[in-house]
């Protein structure tokens, strides 16, 4: 039962998500009534809030990278550490996770960046206030509809982000993907790609974008720091 709830955003719509966690945690939630009554936590359209809807919507995929590995672990290993008088937690702590590491690794590679593009859990159950809970996809939503530079600069950040979280840990993946997590603790960490996909598409938005600021720049300094020149300015300072 717990593996299917853990499991359940991977079929959800983020909406849906963001849904059952207002209504399981909510202020009249069957939790979140307990939580507000008892201790005066309220976790609807909070910071709190948006941490747990990203949370909720990554942990599936943080969970199946370490099943997958787990499974496949050599139980050899762990009864020769218990047989040598090892206790079970010292086992655990010296030889399971010492195996795993690659898969955990892979793990908060992969819920990181779902967690990043987050975007209907958060806004149904944590709002959009821009003091507490605007995200950088809804972020990204708003600067669409007011100031579609800005929106670029903002879709440009998230790939720079995405791009070096992969090169971070895109090896460690590949790791575990491999099935290497009996070797995982002395393996040898190969150098990240040197021009991926993303880092392409990060060149070409620069290419096409760093002129239209310039320009931009270019005609604030003309008209004496009007409208255009303060817009501008706020895209390089983002």
């Amino acid at each position: 039962i717990v593996r299917a709830v853990v499991l359940l955003p991977m079929v959800l719509p983020p909406v849906a998500g963001g849904t059952a966690l207002l209504f399981a945690l909510g202020r009249k939630g069957f939790i979140g009534e307990k939580l507000n009554s008892w201790f005066g936590i309220t976790l609807p359209f909070t910071t709190a809030g948006a941490i747990i809807a990203a949370t909720f919507v990554a942990l599936p995929f943080f969970v199946l990278s370490i099943e997958s590995s787990a499974t496949e672990l050599d139980s050899k290993l762990e009864e020769a550490s218990l047989n040598l008088g090892a206790s079970p937690i010292r086992t655990f702590f010296t030889v399971t996770l010492p195996m795993l590491r690659s898969s955990i690794l892979a793990g908060i590679a992969l819920s990181w960046a779902r967690a990043l593009g987050e975007f209907g859990a958060t806004i149904t159950f944590a709002g959009d206030n821009p003091e507490q809970t605007r995200t950088l996809p809804l972020q990204l939503f708003v600067a669409l509809e007011t100031n579609p530079e800005r929106a670029m600069v903002i879709g440009m950040l998230m790939v720079v982000i995405s791009e070096v979280s992969h090169d971070a840990m895109g090896p460690y993946c590949a790791f575990a993907a491999a099935g290497s997590v009996h070797h995982s603790s002395t393996a040898v960490r190969m150098p990240p790609s040197t021009c991926s996909p993303s880092c392409l598409a990060v060149l070409v938005l620069l290419v096409v974008a760093l002129p239209s600021v310039g320009a931009r720049v270019a005609a604030g300094a003309n008209d004496g720091g009007g409208e255009s020149g303060r817009r501008a300015l706020s895209l390089i300072h983002i």
